[in-house]
């Protein structure tokens, strides 16, 4: 039972931090929000990921599957209003161009970042964690 606990708590982080990721990358999009000032909040993001999970590989791979998870979830939001409202394939084409170009703009960069920040965020975690047994 607490392995299943373990489990769903894994997946409800991966799922927050994409959805914190797709935020980011609409700041970038809609609001044309600096490029500089993305990366900050995408390292607090990361480190945060990394403390959580304390170990690297699984803080690794909860990385990448979460710039994923965030970058579909982006290019979804972006293109789903026009298919609904029914435009026409113009309208949702151009929407999809929009949408690609600014997250592969910044996938790589944003990839580096969240890795960096997983590993010095479980890094920090271990370190901490005897904190934890002074409690009060």
């Amino acid at each position: 039972m607490r392995k299943k606990g373990r489990l769903i708590s894994e997946v409800a982080v991966v799922l927050a931090l994409s959805a914190n990721y797709m935020s980011i990358t609409l700041l970038n999009t809609v609001w044309r929000l600096e490029t500089f000032l993305l990366f900050p909040m995408l390292l607090i993001v990361s480190l945060l990921m990394g403390m959580v999970t304390m170990d690297t590989k699984k803080a690794l791979i909860y990385a990448c599957i979460t710039v994923f998870i965030g970058t579909a979830l982006t290019t979804l939001v972006m293109v789903l209003p026009p298919m609904v409202l029914g435009e026409g394939a113009s309208v949702v084409d151009s929407a999809l161009n929009t949408a690609l170009i600014s997250v592969s703009k910044l996938l790589i960069f944003s990839v580096v970042v969240f890795i960096v920040g997983a590993i010095l965020g479980s890094f920090l975690g271990e370190w901490l964690e005897p904190i934890e047994e002074f409690e009060i």
